[in-house]
């Protein structure tokens, strides 16, 4: 039997490496287990008993001096233990493969001879941005502050806004090649255990070398990932977390990432913004509604206008369709060609400007349209209406607040184009009811993707097509399983009359 040369034989990964007590050995076996060169590895001696190791790009140097290091001697003379030495976390572990993680991660580690364990220190100090607003979810009103790629700091400031004792926070690390931290918070007699447990244990499920983003948890724990709607709700606002925390719902933080997931979500839910709960009511509800008729458009406009062209002539008022006749009678292309030519050129735009420097990004999208909609007009090889329609379109897709929702809704009108150009209204009737039956036959964590609509649930209409006063929302939503059903609301209606 033929042996490959180059193969090299498969040798069983160690999980684990114990501690010996050993100092030299011992501070081998770290530095193996850290890998590289070792350029960055600093190992400070203090006697031959006491040795500390820490990458000094990880670490706060000012930390390990001031409060590690200059705390040794005492602990060399007996007058303090090992876990006494002031820093703001202090693990032990008897196996050195999770130390080198510690040590990965921004920690230092004390190996002392004699002892089989080694004590970790806190001293990260790893650059970190200051909180500020979230580009992609700018508000008027309320908190500006936002999610960083810091996990501490994003665990703070969710407990700036929740700060209660009832806030839990299970810590857990993801990736076998390179470890990630991570949480996952609820608040314990609010959310349901059974929720609770099944985050946990598909979390827990997760594989793979690293796991750098939200988005890989997201792709591994919803319910249907070939479907082009998300089933976790993606912010980067803490106030509006804490506002599903108080639901009974769950979020998924991650080190590194300034996204957090929040867990099981409705299709509504993605329609809200948080300028709903603060403007007033009659504002609140017009807006709200307003993204809905957004959403239609956003979906059904561009279709609607290639079937009106196409087959359903009759419908169009007669100088409407005399202006139409004209310009199509000019027009080198069947509608279809002509809607997805200018539907390609907005997503051109779109992705252009994302990709830009914001000054930059802003002229293109302007600038760019203009002048690319003005040539294809003046060089017919569109019509005007066709270019007005598929800007309308476009504009009515932003108006959805959440930009992972938008991405797939936006994604919807391209089959509906091409049903509308084979089948006409029809088509566009067919398409819709597909589009209806797979939102609610969607589950996120068992909960139905599309309540309380399907299946309506009428006391939760209070917060989804339309918004109700904050202080007549006295109960949680009925669609999200939580334990404590009763919440305390505000001043109720006429509270302040004398």
């Amino acid at each position: 039997m033929f042996r490959n040369p180059f193969r090299k034989s498969a040798q069983k990964n160690q999980t684990s490496i114990p501690v010996s007590g050993r100092l030299e050995s011992d501070l081998a076996n770290l530095k193996k287990a850290l890998g590289g060169k070792g350029a960055q590895i600093v190992v400070r001696r203090f006697t031959d008993k006491y040795c500390l190791v820490y990458i000094n790009v990880m670490v706060n140097e000012e930390t390990v001096n001031r409060d590690v290091a200059a705390h040794l001697p005492a602990l060399l003379r007996g007058v303090i233990t090992p876990d006494q030495v002031p820093v703001r976390e202090i693990r032990a572990t008897g196996d050195l493969k999770k130390a080198a993680r510690e040590v990965l991660m921004g920690c230092s580690a004390l190996l002392i001879g004699e002892l089989k364990e080694v004590y970790i220190y806190d001293t990260r100090g790893v650059p970190k941005r200051i909180p500020e607003e979230s580009p992609t979810e700018r508000t008027t009103r309320g908190g500006r502050s936002g999610f960083i790629e810091d996990l501490d700091t994003n665990l703070a400031l969710i407990r700036r806004n929740l700060s209660t004792p009832q806030l839990e926070v299970d810590l857990f690390t993801l990736g076998e090649l390179v470890v990630t931290r991570g949480a996952m918070v609820y608040v314990n007699n609010i959310a349901d255990p059974g929720i609770v447990e099944e985050v946990r244990r598909r979390l827990k499920k997760i594989k793979g070398d690293n796991v750098l983003a939200t988005g890989t948890i997201e792709a591994n724990i919803e319910d249907h990932p070939w479907s082009l709607f998300p089933q976790a709700l993606n912010t980067e606002k803490p106030n509006r977390v804490a506002a599903n925390l108080m639901e009974g719902r769950v979020a998924v933080f991650l080190d590194g990432t300034s996204n957090v997931l929040v867990v099981p979500a409705v299709f509504p839910q993605f329609m809200q913004g948080i300028e709903d709960y603060f403007d007033r009511f009659w504002v609140g509800n017009f807006t709200r509604v307003l993204r809905f008729v957004g959403l239609v458009v956003a979906i059904t406009l561009t279709p609607s206008y290639i079937a009106l062209v196409t087959y359903h002539h009759e419908l169009l008022p007669l100088e409407l369709l005399m202006a139409v006749a004209e310009h199509r009678r000019e027009a080198p292309f069947p509608p279809i060609v002509e809607a997805l030519l200018m539907e390609m050129i907005i997503e051109f735009l779109r992705e252009a400007g994302l990709r830009l420097p914001n000054p930059l990004g802003q002229t293109m999208g302007v600038v760019g349209g203009i002048i690319l909609g003005q040539a294809i007009i003046q060089a017919r090889i569109v019509g005007p209406l066709i270019v007005i329609v598929v800007s309308v379109s476009a504009v009515a897709s932003f108006i959805i607040p959440n930009y992972s929702a938008s991405l797939g809704i936006r994604l919807v009108k391209y089959p509906l184009m091409l049903l509308s150009s084979l089948f006409g209204a029809i088509g566009i009737s067919l398409g819709i009811i597909l589009f209806i039956t797979h939102q609610a036959s969607m589950r996120s964590f068992g909960v139905p993707y599309m309540s309380p609509l399907a299946p309506f649930r009428f006391r939760d209409m209070e917060d989804s097509v339309v918004v109700s006063h904050t202080w007549k929302m006295r109960r949680r939503p009925d669609s999200i399983p939580h334990q404590k059903d009763k919440r305390i609301t505000g001043t109720p209606r006429g509270a302040g009359k004398k």
